[in-house]
C-alpha cells in the first residue's frame, strides 16, 4: 500500500504515523502511532493530553483518502461515539478499522478506533470526492 499519496492531508506524517495498513475489498485496518509531542496536544490538554476528536475523524479521512488515492472532504457524520479519551502517552498506538464504499461522488464509511479490546471512537458517515476525483483505484 503506498502511503506516499499527496492528498493535502493535515496529519499524516505529523500528529500520526502508519505503522501498517492492510486493504481488502471495501475494508482497511490501519496501526497509526501518535505524536505525543505534537503542538495540539499543548492545548488539547497541557497536564493531559487528550487525542481530539476531530484528529480522529480527521485520521479516519486521511486513510481511506490513501487507501482510495481520492481528496475528500465531510460532508456528513451520521453517528459518532467517543467511547473512551485518547491519552498519546498511555496509549502511543491505536488501530483503526474502516468499512468503506463508493456512492456516487462520495464514500460512505463506518469506523472502529480501538486498542486492544478498548474501543475509543466508533463513526459512521459519508465524504464527498472532490470534483476530477471519480473512480476508487
Amino acid at each position: 500500500m503506498d502511503t506516499n499519496f499527496q492528498a493535502d492531508e493535515l496529519l499524516l506524517n505529523d500528529f500520526f504515523y502508519i505503522a501498517s495498513l492492510t486493504t481488502t475489498e471495501n475494508q482497511l485496518v490501519a496501526r497509526v502511532f501518535l505524536n505525543a509531542d505534537h503542538s495540539i496536544y499543548e492545548g488539547h490538554f497541557p497536564d493531559r493530553p487528550i487525542t481530539p476528536g476531530v484528529c480522529l475523524v480527521e485520521i479516519i479521512k486521511e486513510i481511506i483518502m490513501i487507501a482510495s488515492h481520492k481528496k475528500l472532504q465531510l460532508y456528513q457524520c451520521n453517528h459518532i461515539k467517543f467511547v473512551q479519551m485518547v491519552d498519546p502517552k498511555k496509549t502511543p498506538w491505536i488501530d483503526i478499522s474502516i468499512q468503506y464504499g463508493l456512492q456516487g461522488r462520495q464514500i460512505g464509511a463506518s469506523a472502529t478506533v480501538r486498542k486492544d479490546e478498548v474501543i475509543f471512537c466508533k463513526f459512521m458517515g459519508t465524504f464527498t470526492i472532490e470534483a476530477g476525483q471519480m473512480g476508487l483505484n
